[in-house]
């Protein structure tokens, strides 16, 4: 009877319940593109039930072009884009690389800039020719330019959204999950674009900095997800203990986030929460196997009922109780295979 008890009380069963499915999970996920850093990244993104995405980059194309100059009247328009290509120059931000591409396009020359200083989320500011050059945030327009500390003109830029962001966020919503949008521009281009993908106005972020926006996700708890590209939103990122980056996002993101996914897809984000969710299910089944294998059988061990044979019959129901829980596993790759 003692040796039948020490055989059934092998917790085989119970080692493999979550190893097997979290290796499944993971398995699927990187096939889709998705790199997950650890499997408590796997087991939490399943519980989340808020995702935050940053705008620029993340929901948007991240390749906004120009579309309207505005120079003062002692000024042209050639050259208000002239001085602000060349302070933008330095600058990695998607808006900073439309305005000197607009430069290029016009053949304008991008002068050297020294001093430069970018502020993340406000904007940039250099020596361009021996003035100082400013380009930074705009009530109205999407930059405005200073030239040594004198208003010369604004510029607008538009982005366009992702091809698959608006059936990203309502497959979320769909499945019961809150839908947040962070966004560094002015209420008026946050809020038209938000309604675009079909988020209510008070899901709307708009004039976000980088700290607020990270602030923001600290506010939402520990089971928010928040997806971004690391320009403006790194610190977001970080501050989330299940920040997801786009795979072409900066290094910083990725090196931040607990997630990594194909940057070409934000559809990802769903399925990243439903593979967790399935993976989630098979652990609690394996669990649950392997205890009710324990339940039953130890108490038919401690009275002897077995008989001289239950070591036998132990060592035959540990090994069905371990094929049930890889069997389980396996079914679950199935599963996610025909997602």
């Amino acid at each position: 009877a003692a040796v039948t008890v020490l055989i059934i009380s092998c917790p085989c069963a119970l080692g493999l319940a979550t190893p097997m499915a979290v290796m499944v999970g993971t398995g699927a996920a990187s096939r889709r593109g998705i790199l997950i850093r650890n499997a408590e990244t796997l087991e939490r993104v399943g519980k989340a039930t808020h995702v935050v995405f940053d705008k620029t980059g993340t929901l948007t194309s991240g390749r906004p072009e120009v579309t309207s100059i505005s120079p003062d009247a002692d000024h042209t328009e050639n050259e208000l884009l002239r001085l602000a290509a060349a302070v933008e120059a330095p600058s990695e931000h998607p808006i900073a690389k439309a305005i000197v591409r607009e430069a290029e396009s016009r053949g304008l020359p991008i002068v050297a800039v020294t001093n430069f200083i970018a502020i993340p989320g406000l904007g940039v500011n250099g020596q361009v020719e021996g003035r100082l050059v400013t380009v930074d945030r705009d009530e109205h327009a999407t930059a405005r330019v200073t030239l040594d500390g004198n208003r010369i003109g604004t510029l607008t830029l538009t982005d366009r959204l992702r091809p698959d962001a608006i059936d990203a966020i309502a497959d979320l919503n769909q499945a019961g999950i809150q839908v947040s949008m962070l966004s560094g521009d002015k209420s008026a281009t946050a809020l038209m674009m938000g309604r675009e993908l079909g988020l209510s106005d008070s899901d709307i972020i708009a004039d976000a900095t980088p700290e607020a926006k990270a602030e923001y996700v600290r506010s939402r708890g520990r089971d928010v997800i928040m997806v971004g590209d690391g320009l403006n939103d790194a610190v977001a990122l970080a501050a989330s203990g299940l920040g997801v980056a786009l795979a072409s996002g900066t290094n910083v993101a990725i090196e931040a986030a607990a997630v990594v996914i194909p940057g070409d897809r934000v559809q990802a984000v769903m399925e990243l929460i439903e593979l967790s969710r399935a993976t989630l299910r098979t652990i609690r089944q394996n669990l649950f196997f392997a205890f009710l294998y324990n339940t039953l059988a130890i108490p038919l061990a401690v009275f002897g009922l077995l008989g001289t044979s239950g070591p036998l019959w132990a060592a035959l129901a540990m090994g069905v109780s371990d094929i049930t829980v890889v069997g389980n596993a396996l079914r679950l790759k199935r599963h996610l295979d025909r997602m």
